[in-house]
């Protein structure tokens, strides 16, 4: 793929492609998710898990969503 059109297509996915977060499935995930990663970090003693990873995630999930928009 040239440069050019990567160019392009990055660019109407930035502006065309919003993805939605879907219904309870979607919320309950993200629950699950983050129970899950809470518990693990305090079993492990590792860094605890807060609402701002989760927001990361989120974020990650769109990005990806918009990357594979075709």
């Amino acid at each position: 793929m040239s440069q050019d059109i990567l160019k392009k297509y990055i660019k109407h996915a930035k502006h065309s492609v919003k993805p939605r977060w879907t219904g309870l499935v979607d919320i309950e995930k993200i629950t699950n998710l983050y129970a899950e990663m809470r518990k693990e970090s305090a079993l492990s003693g590792g860094l605890l898990v807060c609402a701002r990873h989760i927001e990361s995630i989120m974020r990650m999930a769109e990005a990806s969503a918009k990357m594979k928009f075709k």
